[in-house]
């Protein structure tokens, strides 16, 4: 049996609805191979209804006939719809709640296909995940979580994410620390190959788990992970990450006693508080320089600025 090749057009059109205007059915292009003497054949049309192995469509929205296909017989593309052309440009605005009101309606509106492979309704449930994911809103992301048909996504990462969701940060609303620094420490999640931004992920829920069992330094590397794995693109995980960096290492017991003997001579350039200060004075540059953005660094971490290595001049502002 020829297998579905079902994928989104993305962009087709622009226009937006009117939240109480009623959301059209999906527009599709379908192909059809070569037979009995036929070339490749094409129709324009619009999805009513679908399940895993037949579909239905009319030339028109009003139009009163409707056709009926095998998709074993044909190849289906989806042109994106208007209403999750909307919702995906305030998903990249990082205006999650906003867009996962707009994915919902959707996710609402395409039920009738949802059984369907790559469809725009699955698509849309999983933005709506991916919102309550972005917003750390664990108990709503386990809510549609639990009403979502894994087998209708298309994509391996929408897969991958999906598993993530369910092992990674299940358990981080559940707060199962302990159990979730066993699973991620096992190597089919520490040596499984994976996009930049969902290592990020795990390695945050890493963090958060070690710090959740009392290993506060292990945390620190955890974060740092974070950092690395993806920079650019997983911003809100990278701020977090360092600012509890920060944290953590504002609390340390060395610090403290490196701040206190910073102006005595008993100060110790190679001790590990001062090591430890090393490192936030480190991050505080990638905060300023990359990290953070338009957003200034909380004031109380500006005082490892006071401690610089004695051979290093502190930095003037206007460097």
């Amino acid at each position: 049996m020829k297998k579905l090749m079902a994928f989104m057009l993305i962009g087709a059109f622009g226009v937006q609805f009117a939240p109480a205007e009623k959301i059209p059915s999906p527009q599709i292009l379908i192909v059809k191979p070569k037979q009995r003497g036929k070339g490749v054949q094409g129709f324009k049309g619009y999805i009513t209804a679908a399940d895993k192995r037949r579909f239905e469509w009319k030339e028109r929205l009003k139009a009163t006939v409707t056709n009926r296909e095998k998709l074993s017989d044909c190849t289906v593309y989806f042109i994106q719809p208007p209403v999750l052309t909307e919702a995906m440009s305030l998903f990249k605005g990082r205006k999650y709640a906003d867009a996962a009101k707009e994915f919902e309606k959707a996710a609402t509106a395409f039920r009738k296909i949802r059984r369907m492979k790559g469809n725009p309704g699955a698509l849309s449930a999983f933005y709506q995940m991916e919102c309550a994911r972005k917003l750390k809103d664990w108990e709503q992301l386990n809510l549609l979580m639990g009403k979502f048909l894994t087998d209708s996504l298309l994509h391996e990462d929408h897969k991958l994410q999906y598993e993530i969701n369910s092992v990674v940060w299940d358990a981080v609303r559940q707060k199962n620390w302990k159990g979730l620094n066993i699973v991620l420490n096992r190597d089919e999640w520490r040596k499984r190959k994976m996009p930049g931004a969902m290592r990020a992920q795990v390695s945050y829920a890493h963090a958060l788990a070690l710090e959740g069992i009392g290993k506060p330094i292990e945390a620190l590397t955890a974060y740092n992970n974070v950092l690395v794995a993806d920079f650019a693109a997983s911003e809100e995980l990278t701020k977090d990450a360092a600012l509890n960096c920060l944290r953590i290492l504002m609390d340390q017991e060395d610090v403290k006693t490196a701040m206190k003997l910073y102006s005595t001579e008993d100060h110790d350039d190679q001790s590990n508080g001062m090591s430890l200060i090393k490192e936030a004075i480190g991050l505080i540059g990638l905060w300023e320089k990359f990290i953070g953005g338009a957003e200034k660094l909380p004031k109380k971490y500006e005082k490892f600025l006071k401690y610089p290595p004695k051979g290093a001049a502190p930095k003037d502002d206007d460097e």
